[in-house]
């Protein structure tokens, strides 16, 4: 009978096999063991970093114990501080929302921005509003601040910017707010008319159909209307005022609204 020819098994070796076992060499063994140590060592890493944040979260080291509060001098600085309302609070996680909330409703504040002082103090900053100028509405003045913001001040005297709102009856409280284009074009007014065409304003009043009309101390009014194209508003004033002669407009009006078709009356 012809020998068999071709791998010879060991029996106990192909029961394993049959029975599911894997068959590895060394190399294969040695590769499998680092990487199963591998895995271990990371699953410890993570579960110990896990435990470490766990702990840095709940220590006393880093819970709020002071509130510094700067940038104040209208509103008292124990106020803020009391709506800030924190301490205790872990510095990780500590949250501003309600606080934010409860600061920004003050009609003084303009900004606010919170800081945390690793390990224990958190730092607000605060901006106030100030008062620029004035809104006038039938007998009644009101301060507000160079964005038209109602302040809670008495109203300044001159030779702060006054702009009378003639045809209001709006009564205003802190806070409120007034025609924001309207002070925004009298603040820029207020710097380029005595700059650019060596005028000084006396009176500024605001309507809502014509927006803003201002009275300069050469004795005649120009309706400026609003902020757009001031720029070029200004510079038609000029060239009308050399062509016309500033002592020839006393009384007079001049219409810069409608761009390049000016109308002096």
């Amino acid at each position: 009978m012809a020998s068999r020819t071709g791998p010879v098994f060991d029996p106990r070796v192909r029961r394993r096999a049959i029975q599911g076992d894997i068959l590895l060499d060394d190399v294969a063994r040695k590769r499998l063991a680092r990487s199963r140590m591998r895995r271990a060592l990371a699953v410890a890493a993570l579960i110990g970093a896990l435990a470490a944040v766990v702990a840095v979260y709940f220590s006393p080291l880093l819970r709020v114990q002071n509130v510094n509060v700067v940038g104040t001098v209208a509103i008292p600085p124990d106020e803020i501080a009391a709506m800030v309302d924190v301490d205790g609070e872990s510095m990780i996680a500590v949250d501003f929302g309600e606080a934010r909330e409860q600061i920004e409703a003050n009609p003084l504040v303009k900004g606010l921005g919170f800081e945390k002082h690793w390990p224990q103090t958190i730092e607000v900053t605060v901006v106030e509003r100030v008062t620029w100028g004035s809104w006038i509405v039938g007998e009644t003045t009101y301060a507000i601040d160079d964005e038209g913001v109602v302040l809670p001040f008495a109203a300044p005297a001159a030779p702060a910017p006054a702009i009378r709102a003639t045809n209001s009856t709006a009564i205003l409280s802190a806070g409120d707010h007034t025609d924001a284009d309207a002070v925004l074009l009298a603040r820029t007014l207020t710097e380029q008319v005595p700059a650019r065409l060596g005028l000084n304003l006396t009176a500024l009043e605001w309507q809502n159909a014509s927006g803003l009309t201002l009275t300069n101390d050469a004795g005649y009014r120009v309706v400026i209307g609003d902020s757009e194209n001031i720029d070029y508003k200004l510079a038609v004033w000029a060239q009308i005022e050399a062509e016309v002669g500033r002592e020839n407009m006393a009384g007079r009006t001049l219409d810069l609204r409608f761009g390049d078709r000016p109308v002096l009356q």
